[in-house]
């Protein structure tokens, strides 16, 4: 018998099944963080999001908690100066995060300042206004760029423990409301400090600037408009006040 030769069809047939039977690579696992870096002041958050193939919860850990926390969610919360690694990890697969801490800029904490004493400010702007209401004057109004300012100042006294008109670097009092690009045709500017005993107590500093002649020739000046009045708390607990006033 002749042999017949396979006809296109069963040509065809065996190389479907030979197909068939070519294995397929699995495609390997991937994680992917959304920053490998992050630059944070205290105090500050950021979120971290990972993309990954892999299925199930991702567990999140941070190198150093007093430098950086991070949340089940992803969450960092930069906590003091310094660096920490926030790592990422899900069934053996793992990404992380370099975090460094840096302190917050004058300006940011002035800002910050003038948040956290905001009702205690308003209380101060509020005495202030009841002396010059009895002195026949028009109220002050609190002005927020002339309020960071003076928390500004009351924060390099604070740093300093020194109450002084004069600034750290050498220069007048006066050179802050440049820094806030403040224009004006006249200023003031009332300080003061209480021991950490008094809290922070804007009835008690409104009436030692009301008692001291130099102080309340400030408050109650015809001369001014504007008030900025600023807050800080030095790391001995004493609080340092202070009033800038702008026509």
């Amino acid at each position: 018998m002749k042999r017949r030769k396979p006809t296109a069809f069963l040509l065809a047939l065996a190389v479907f099944i030979a197909a068939l039977w070519i294995p397929i690579p699995a495609q390997a696992a991937s994680m992917k963080i959304s920053h490998k870096t992050l630059n944070l002041t205290v105090g500050e958050t950021k979120t971290l999001k990972v993309t990954t193939s892999l299925k199930g919860k991702i567990s999140w850990k941070s190198s150093d908690r007093k430098i950086a926390t991070v949340t089940s969610k992803g969450k960092v919360t930069a906590k003091k100066t310094g660096t920490a690694k926030i790592t990422a990890k899900l069934k053996g697969k793992s990404v992380s995060c370099k975090v460094t801490v840096k302190k917050k800029d004058m300006k940011a904490q002035a800002k910050d300042n003038a948040k956290k004493y905001k009702r205690q400010i308003e209380q101060v702007l509020k005495y202030t206004n009841q002396y010059r209401k009895k002195a026949g004057q028009k109220n002050l109004v609190l002005d927020t760029n002339l309020t960071r300012a003076a928390c500004y100042r009351s924060l390099e006294m604070a740093k300093t423990k020194k109450m002084s008109h004069t600034r750290p670097d050498g220069s007048s009092c006066f050179t802050i409301l440049k820094v806030y690009k403040v224009s004006y045709m006249a200023a003031g500017e009332n300080i003061a400090y209480t021991s950490k005993g008094y809290g922070v107590n804007a009835k008690v500093v409104s009436q030692m600037w009301y008692n001291s002649p130099g102080h309340r020739a400030n408050m109650l000046s015809g001369s001014y408009g504007k008030i900025g009045i600023g807050v800080a708390v030095a790391s001995n607990g004493d609080i340092y006040y202070t009033q800038l006033f702008t026509n």
